[in-house]
Formats: C-alpha cells, sequence, structure tokens
C-alpha cells in the first residue's frame, strides 16, 4: 500500500517535500502503525507525535487527505496522504507548534473564576448542567478544530473553536463568576461563520458551533452589544 507523508525540517531546509512509501498492509492497521513501519523498514526517521494510541490524548492529529484525524484511530488507505495540521509552524514533517495557542488560552482564565472568597459549603450542579459540562470537558485538545476552521484560518482575531470550548464551559457553569460573555465578544464570537467544521472534525463530537451560537444569544439578551 503506498503512502505519501509531507516531509520537512525548517531548521535545515528551505521548502517541504513529499516523499511516497510502501507499507506492508495488514487488518486494521491505523496511521501510526504505517509511520512506524515506514521508519523502520526505510529508516526515514519521520517526526510525528503518538502517546496514549488510545485517541485519549490527541497528541497524534495530522491530516489525512487534507483532513483532520487521530493517527491512532484512523485506518490507512491505498494511497493516503499525511500532512501536518494547518495553522501551527511545522516543528518537522508531522509535528506542528501546537503551544502557540497557549498564551490565548492563559488569558482566558481557563479556571473556576469566584471572586470574593465565599462561605465553605456545598455547592450543587443541576443535573442538566452538569450533563452539559462534561460533554464540554471531553476536548481532548488535539487542535483538529483549530486546523480546520475557515474563520481562524483568515483571522487570527477569532480565537479559534478549541479556545470558544473553553470559553463555554465556564459560561454554563454557575459557579463562575467572571464576564465570560463580554470575553467570548473581545476574542471575536461574531466572526463564527457557524459552518459546523469543528464539529465535524471534533474526535468527541463536541457541539461547539452550537455553543457559540448559544453565547450570541446570551450576549443579545444581555445587551452586551449595546453601545
Amino acid at each position: 500500500m503506498k503512502i505519501t507523508v509531507f516531509r520537512y525540517n525548517p531548521q535545515t531546509e528551505d521548502e517541504p517535500r513529499y516523499e511516497s512509501y510502501v507499507v506492508e498492509h495488514h487488518p486494521h492497521m491505523k496511521i501510526i502503525d504505517a509511520l512506524q513501519q515506514i521508519n523502520e523498514r526505510y529508516g526515514a526517521n519521520i517526526a510525528y507525535r503518538s502517546s496514549c494510541r488510545a485517541g485519549q490524548c490527541g497528541s497524534c492529529a495530522v491530516l489525512a487527505n487534507r483532513k483532520p484525524v487521530l493517527a491512532c484511530r484512523t485506518d490507512v488507505e491505498e494511497g493516503m496522504l499525511l500532512e501536518p495540521l494547518r495553522n501551527f509552524p511545522v516543528i518537522k514533517d508531522l509535528v506542528v507548534a501546537t503551544q502557540k495557542s497557549y498564551p490565548r488560552i492563559r488569558s482566558l482564565r481557563p479556571y473556576l473564576h469566584r471572586g470574593k472568597k465565599r462561605e465553605a459549603r456545598i455547592e450543587r450542579l443541576l443535573a442538566k448542567d452538569l450533563k452539559r459540562l462534561d460533554k464540554l470537558k471531553s476536548c481532548i485538545e488535539c487542535s483538529s478544530c483549530m486546523s480546520s476552521c475557515p474563520s481562524h484560518t483568515h483571522s487570527k482575531e477569532f480565537a479559534g473553536p478549541m479556545l470558544f470550548r473553553i470559553i463555554a464551559r465556564f459560561v454554563h457553569d454557575p459557579r463562575d463568576n467572571l464576564d465570560r460573555l463580554a470575553i467570548a465578544v473581545e476574542e471575536g464570537l461574531y466572526l463564527c461563520t457557524t459552518c459546523g467544521t469543528c464539529r465535524e472534525v471534533c474526535p468527541e463530537e463536541i457541539p461547539t458551533n452550537e455553543e457559540i451560537q448559544e453565547m450570541r444569544r446570551l450576549v443579545y439578551e444581555a445587551n452586551l452589544g449595546e453601545e
């Protein structure tokens, strides 16, 4: 089975290139298995990330035929093209610098904000709130949505789906008292085209596009858009 892989080391090469390899296919062979076989058979030294091999860590996300996938979950196909995620600097081959998002994530204060000190007491969450929060917290931060989002690609004023998922997680947590909706507006809430691509490529099927629409509704009801 023939596989073509994006190759590029920005420290030693001026331009990227594509190399094709033939792998011995076996049933249920994943992209990770193919890359490992290529390195062992050809000494190709392709750089890629792999950690849990169970679709839980998100580290192995790549583009397969131009679509973001988890390499540990995705079956190899004849003629498959493997490339690094878009919208991130390439470190080497299929490894990208996703940490460029970290400063902006930190600015969102991605933790429960309590404000004034409260009395020690049990705070109960309603079942409906907990169900929604559990879904929003299931993100494995693979950055697939950030790579495929057209709004984030064309305007970095839009923070991107992964960051808006973080904001939504606290918007719907009744214990949080930071003005998350105002933060959402500042991070480009209305630059989202609600195309739904983020949900299509999300391994956990988190409906970030729907959460963005919900935040727009809440902003409207709170008159936050008025001058």
